[in-house]
């Protein structure tokens, strides 16, 4: 029920924006890209065994002078490396949607772009390459909402393009048990404290920035 309340809302979202478009001709269009490396600070028992691969993601803009809104998609991975002490070695992967609001500030030089933002978006998170040993695994995939923070400056090549950097913070409410992939068979030792907290990250890494709206002073 969720899932189906959240895609039409993205559907209404889409279609009022793009009507308000049509009728406002300084509305620019932007397509926004990221590619990050993840960090977990919570959930002890998550933080033993996986590790962030990466993060990369990618929206759809509608801006109004500094005033940003669209809609994303991001895909998010974590894996127990050979690193750990184990023979088993899990993914976990995330697919994120939802609306990404943002507020673009251009430094006094116009070279550089600030875009400070916050993404609400429902996440849903699969577990796969479980490997049981005494016990069947539990649950391996879920659903939750989620929400992302951060801060994008990204370097303008011109008016229309520009590269930087972007970080962030993100939390999942998923709450994650290693009996459920098995990961508690594998010589892992976890207190019931451990297993405490939703899914927290900060991710860091590098952004992507296409205006499809400004054109050429020279262009028709």
């Amino acid at each position: 029920m969720r899932k189906a309340v959240l895609f039409l809302s993205l559907i209404s979202f889409f279609s009022c924006v793009e009507s308000y478009s049509q009728a406002k001709a300084k509305i620019k269009k932007t397509i926004r890209a990221e590619f990050q490396l993840p960090r977990s600070t919570s959930n002890k028992a998550f933080m033993k065994g996986f590790s962030g691969v990466f993060n990369m993601g990618a929206s759809m803009n509608f801006s109004v002078k500094h005033l940003t809104a669209g809609g994303f998609y991001s895909l998010t991975q974590y894996q127990v490396f050979p690193k750990v002490n184990t023979d088993a070695h899990p993914l976990l992967t995330n697919h994120t949607a939802g609306i990404k609001l943002s507020y673009d500030v251009l430094t006094s030089t116009g070279k550089g772009l600030w875009s400070p933002f916050v993404m609400p978006g429902f996440t849903w998170l699969k577990y796969t390459r479980v490997k049981p040993k005494n016990h069947a695994p539990g649950i391996t995939s879920t659903n939750g909402m989620s929400l992302n923070v951060g801060a994008s400056y990204n370097i303008m090549m011109d008016e229309w393009t520009g590269a930087g950097f972007i970080v962030g913070y993100n939390i999942v409410d998923h709450v994650y048990r290693p009996e459920n992939v098995c990961m508690d068979e594998w010589g892992i030792k976890y207190t019931e404290s451990d297993k405490r907290g939703i899914l927290q990250n900060i991710f860091f890494g590098f952004s992507v920035y296409f205006d499809l709206a400004w054109k050429p002073e020279t262009a028709e």
